[in-house]
């Protein structure tokens, strides 16, 4: 599950909870908290299991900011989850990736917040694919999951950002999910200024791992207090057993 929940004030720790209950990871952008309030997000409202995370924070703890926060990603899952989850480092704060083994399976789960879709963001939405795609190289796991916030829509046929996306795409033999045969996603984000829907939160995965995609849909929940939708993401693997992975982006 991937969800923008755009800050973490009243109410979003109860969506994110929601979501946690029915997925095995969620990957959260923009949370927009430093590292010394982490401890906000493991201590959500939940009835289950303990809540465990890797965070990213956009801010400086030692940088007094007058207002909002901005940025920053975390990916959570519940103690009780069959799996060994790994930290995995990254340079740019607008990753959070996490290596994860089930049984005899390895796969990276990245969690993504790329800058805003304009000519003057695209050196830093390429040098952010790049540490993506070398950390695959350097953790040596076959199958990896990418979501998150990528502010890029595929109808936008002259973004550069657009462009450059399709083009990893094809080069490094991924896929899209959105154009997946069971993708049930009419959009993700709803501008508060114009109110137009777009499509520009994603997950993608690699082309075995595309095999096994069992449901893919956004959620237009009237408890959601972000601008985003949560974008649910189910993949079935058959391991010595079946395996499902729930991933919702928030």
């Amino acid at each position: 599950m991937s969800y923008n929940s755009t800050g973490f004030g009243p109410g979003k720790p109860e969506y994110v909870s929601k979501l946690i209950d029915n997925h095995d990871f969620v990957l959260l952008q923009e949370h927009w908290l430093r590292d010394s309030q982490f401890h906000r997000i493991r201590n959500i409202p939940y009835d289950g299991d303990t809540i465990l995370s890797h965070d990213i924070s956009a801010i400086d703890d030692s940088v007094f900011i007058n207002g909002r926060g901005f940025g920053g990603c975390s990916i959570l899952w519940k103690s009780s989850l069959k799996a060994q989850v790994y930290p995995i480092a990254t340079s740019s704060k607008r990753i959070c990736a996490v290596k994860v083994v089930m049984d005899s399976m390895c796969f990276i789960v990245y969690n993504v917040y790329m800058p805003c879709d304009s000519p003057n963001n695209l050196n830093e939405f390429v040098s952010t694919w790049d540490e993506i795609l070398s950390t695959c190289d350097i953790v040596q796991c076959n199958n990896f999951i990418i979501g998150g916030d990528l502010n890029t829509s595929l109808d936008r046929s002259n973004s550069g950002f657009t462009q450059y996306l399709l083009n990893i795409v094809e080069r490094e033999h991924l896929y899209l999910c959105i154009n997946d045969n069971v993708s049930d996603i009419d959009f993700t984000f709803t501008s508060p200024v114009n109110h137009s829907n777009h499509t520009i939160d994603h997950f993608i995965v690699n082309s075995a791992l595309s095999k096994y995609i069992t449901a893919y849909k956004s959620l237009h929940d009237g408890d959601n207090m972000s601008f985003h939708s949560a974008v649910s993401l189910q993949i079935g693997r058959v391991l010595p057993m079946i395996i499902f992975l729930n991933m919702v982006k928030l």
